[in-house]
Order: structure tokens, then C-alpha cells, then sequence
């Protein structure tokens, strides 16, 4: 698809097959092992852990410079190679207006437009004006909650919320909690930095295996079971297997 501007969109027979996506492999080498997407941003990570991004980059969700005219364009058409992002990531994923990555060092990075603390990050300027600061250099977010000591394995971005799942069965988010999707019972403040999930006595010790965002919702997978919850680490150390699990959905009512 060449560039275009919305009121000439592609016929829809062009838009909606699939097709391979040109110039990946110039930006991350002939294979790729994994992909993923952001509203408006997409990405493709190379076996050396190198990041190509397209799409969207108004807030440097894709860890490019944004154009510095605000009238200029803001789209990059084809797969360009993240030169922050050249080596050892092993995901990315993507938000409205930001993005994360997990390194193979299992860190967390993030780049985006900083609004409601989605970046979770402690070196972000004050705004002036209620504006938007956009920070498309990938840097670590905070870990002072307890993130430090932990071994991250997967992440997830929202539209303006973030959140990641530790291998001890912990969760950590950040941003925006306007429709209480952080898990966090009636508390409905933002988390400006990572901030583990606490638990109820409902949800006891469970190990929380995988968060995700929907658009005004998140939900997890967690252990099905506490005293499962509790012998998953050893057998996972001994058969690599992992534990059976159970759903959760992150409303009003979740772990607090």
C-alpha cells in the first residue's frame, strides 16, 4: 500500500488481504520471531532481538524521533529499523500513543507520550500546559516497588495503561485507572510507576500468569488454585510445564 491520505483510502479489496509486508528484512534481518501491535503502530522483532516499527508516531510510540513540524507527517509507511532497539528484545507491545519492550535481560523499556503515567518512568519532564511530552527513546520504567528484584516475563500496553507479569507470579501496572482496569478494587487513582498488584483474600496466592488490555477492560490468567499456586515454581524448574490456570477479569471487584 502506498502512502495516502484519509480521504483517499485504498479500495477495500487492497486494504483488507493479507499481504507480506515489504522491507522487514532490511530492518531486522531475514527472519523474524515475533511481531506485535499497538492501535496505530506495528512491529517486527528479528531472531537477534532487533525491532523494525511502521505506523503511527505522533507520540514516538514506535522509539523514532516525531517530527518536530506539527504539521508534517507523522505516518511511517514501511518497516524502519529502531536503532534504540537494535538487538535483544525479545517483545513489544504496543498502546494508543506508547509502547513497551521486554528485553532478553527481561527489563522493561518505554517510549511514547507520557500522559496519565503509562510510561512509568521517574525522568519525565513536568508538563507545561496540560501538553503531551513524547519521549521515543526507550529507557527502563521504574522499579522501586519491588520490580527490581523480580524476573519480568511478559508485558502488555493498553490504550493508556501498562502492565507487566513477573516469573514469580506477580503483577506490576501503571497509567491510567479511569475504568479501574489495574485491578485495584474501588481505588480508581492512576499508578505514575510500576506498582504491584495486591491481593484480596479472595484471590489469595495465586500466581498471576498473564495480563491483558482491552480498550476499557483488562483481564488475567492466573494458577488455578493457591496450593497449586505455591508447587508451580518447583515443578516448573523440574518439566518446564506450566500450571494449570483460571481467568480472572480486572474490574471493580479484583485483586486489591
Amino acid at each position: 500500500v502506498q502512502p495516502f491520505k484519509n480521504e483517499e483510502y485504498p479500495p477495500a479489496d487492497v486494504l483488507l488481504q493479507p499481504a507480506a509486508v515489504n522491507g522487514i528484512t532490511a530492518a531486522v534481518g531475514a527472519d523474524v520471531a515475533d511481531i506485535g501491535t499497538g492501535s496505530y503502530a506495528s512491529f517486527a522483532i528479528g531472531t537477534r532481538g532487533a525491532v523494525a516499527a511502521w505506523g503511527l508516531n505522533n507520540g514516538g510510540q514506535l522509539g523514532l524521533p516525531v517530527a518536530a513540524d506539527k504539521d508534517a507527517e507523522q505516518c511511517v509507511w514501511q518497516p524502519a529499523a529502531v536503532p534504540a532497539l537494535s538487538s535483544g528484545v525479545l517483545a513489544v507491545s504496543g498502546g494508543e500513543h506508547h509502547s513497551l519492550a521486554l528485553t532478553r535481560e527481561h527489563k522493561v523499556l518505554s517510549f511514547g507520550s507520557s500522559n496519565y503515567g503509562m510510561l512509568g518512568r521517574r525522568d519525565i519532564p513536568k508538563p507545561v500546559d496540560k501538553e503531551t511530552i513524547c519521549l521515543p527513546d526507550p529507557q527502563a520504567v521504574d522499579e522501586s516497588d519491588g520490580l527490581a528484584e523480580e524476573k519480568v516475563v511478559s508485558i502488555a500496553a493498553g490504550m493508556h495503561v501498562s502492565s507487566c507479569v513477573t516469573q514469580s507470579g506477580n503483577a506490576f501496572t501503571w497509567g491510567s485507572n479511569v475504568n479501574f482496569q489495574m485491578a485495584k478494587g474501588q481505588d480508581e487513582d492512576d499508578n505514575e510507576q510500576p506498582t504491584r498488584m495486591r491481593r484480596h483474600k479472595a484471590f489469595g496466592n495465586r500466581r498471576v500468569l498473564e495480563f491483558c488490555f482491552g480498550g476499557q477492560h483488562a483481564a488475567l490468567l492466573a494458577s488455578a488454585d493457591e496450593q497449586e499456586a505455591a508447587a508451580a515454581p518447583a515443578a516448573a524448574a523440574g518439566s518446564g510445564a506450566a500450571p494449570a490456570a483460571a481467568a480472572a477479569a480486572a474490574n471493580g471487584t479484583g485483586p486489591s
